[in-house]
């Protein structure tokens, strides 16, 4: 038999939307004549996403989040192939089917492969990190790969609707998360979007703009929700579309949200949050109103207040600070900690908005299992001749001073970062010995380290450039989720 012609992309996204769920243990169409490459933890056995295997003659393939790569190239099918292997916080090791060729630096070790239709070959990644990759949040063809080879089972049933593409909300990529547990759903908020329809710097023609948010089930909430699985996410707007969540004055202006507090009124739950207008600098407090399905401005801060917005507010307390995380938020970011009654009147009233510590951390939280206070720290930003990884730190208070600070995720090897990290409380699994952490993945910025004044010099069209890092398809903007085991970061 001669080589097969692969299936069209979207052939493999209609069948799979057609057939759903039940199908997962189905093949798409035609799926044979790729050849699969299965990129996996040594040790945990499970998939890693954001692989990069690269031919001689420098074909770029990145694997999807279940860790598979569906390979056919004219010219390269039925024969042995050279792969270069990539991957931050990883390195390719041996494996039976494709043993490690390693090459000294500068240069990139790497795999032989068969390049077999129909064939499954692993490559071993041993992890060189604390934090395991295990899948991306956003954006379209979470799981392409795995479509195109026909391994559903690969793809958890939670995600299997946009497997592709989110056939709702049409969004290919989503900036920096922010997220809170309100009225028994987990509500996610991102910032800028890109949709397929327009240009990456229309902002999902101005949608973005304003922030746009999606929700997913909470096990607490009732119903089936299993945290073992990727969440999946129903955006805000009409049919599950993306919508402006944040359509504060000046409209000319994008708004950014951050610090999201729920409020007991009597018997109703609020929602409010910090707003932050670019580029004037205009910002305050912002409350949900259900019937606009939007939030509103309920208070303007005065020009030159505090800087607390882009932090997340502590969502885990000890049992012995549970008394006060009711009655008080304490809001962390890079600037410090501020607390602030929770109730309606102290929300709209600057005075009563504290800065209590003048050094915080991206997001702080509680863990039962370290029971101790954890700090997600870091930019995860390249600077100017240093490394800046994203880390974590302990404290028995959760004012700090954090110490013994472990680095956990580092992206700087392909010269990418994954910047405002935080730790999505939610996810924590075995009583909190396994904890999550997202941030946003980007090329972007990959040239401030040389230009540390010009932060736009890799900016969307210009990456590619001299001192670029090579943007990643699909993942290019996009949060991204690791996991960590809190047992290897403790003294």
């Amino acid at each position: 038999m001669g080589v097969m012609t692969p299936p069209l992309l979207l052939l493999a996204g209609l069948w799979l939307l057609g057939h759903g769920a039940s199908a997962a243990t189905e093949k798409a169409p035609a799926a044979d004549v790729y050849f699969r490459i299965k990129c996996v933890d040594s040790e945990t056995r499970a998939g890693v996403p954001l692989v990069l295997l690269r031919t001689a003659n420098y074909i770029d393939l990145y694997s999807d989040s279940a860790g598979n790569i569906a390979f056919y190239e004219p010219g390269l099918m039925g024969q042995v192939v050279w792969f270069a292997v990539m991957a931050d916080g990883y390195n390719v090791s041996n494996a039976p089917d494709a043993p490690l060729l390693p090459y000294p630096s500068p240069y990139d070790s790497g795999v032989k492969l068969n390049t077999t239709q129909g064939a499954t070959v692993v490559v071993e990644l041993q992890r060189t990190q604390v934090a395991q990759r295990v899948f991306r949040l956003t954006g379209g063809g979470l799981y392409r790969d795995s479509v195109l080879t026909g391994h559903l089972e690969d793809i958890p049933d939670s995600v299997k609707p946009r497997a592709l593409v989110d056939p709702r909300s049409g969004s290919l990529g989503q900036d920096s998360l922010q997220v809170v547990s309100y009225q028994n759903t987990v509500w996610w908020f991102f910032g800028d979007t890109a949709c397929g329809h327009s240009a990456r710097q229309t902002n999902c023609d101005n949608t973005g703009m304003y922030s746009v948010g999606a929700r997913s089930c909470l096990p607490s909430g009732g119903g089936t929700c299993d945290l073992s699985q990727p969440p999946g996410l129903t955006f805000f707007g009409e049919g599950g579309s993306p919508k402006p969540m944040a359509p504060i004055e000046p409209l000319a202006e994008n708004t950014w949200v951050s610090q999201f507090i729920t409020v007991k009124d009597g018997d109703d739950e609020l929602l409010f949050g910090k707003y932050f207008k670019n580029p004037s600098g205009r910002n305050g407090v912002m409350q949900w109103d259900a019937a606009k399905n939007q939030f509103n401005e309920v208070s303007e801060w005065p020009t030159g207040s505090m800087t607390i917005d882009g932090g997340h507010p502590i969502r885990l307390f000890s049992p012995a600070d549970a008394a006060d995380g009711e009655n008080y938020a304490f809001l962390s970011s890079g600037f410090g900690v501020v607390k602030v009654p929770r109730t309606k009147a102290a929300m709209v009233d600057y005075s009563q908005w504290i800065r209590v510590v003048d050094s915080g951390c991206n997001s702080i939280n509680y863990n039962s299992y370290a029971k101790r206070y954890l700090c997600i720290g870091g930019s995860g930003l390249p600077q100017t001749g240093v490394d800046v990884p994203i880390t974590v730190s302990w404290s028995h208070s959760m004012l700090g001073p954090f110490v013994n600070a472990s680095k956990v995720i580092d992206y700087t090897a392909s010269g990418s970062s994954c910047y405002n990290p935080l730790q999505v409380p939610h996810l924590d699994a075995d009583g909190g010995k396994t904890m999550f952490i997202a941030c946003s993945y980007t090329a972007m910025w990959s040239n401030i380290d040389t230009n540390p004044n010009e932060w736009t010099s890799c900016l969307f069209g210009a990456n590619g450039k001299q001192n670029c890092a090579p943007t990643a398809p699909r993942y290019e903007y996009n949060n991204i989720v690791q996991k960590v085991d809190v047992s290897l970061i403790l003294p």
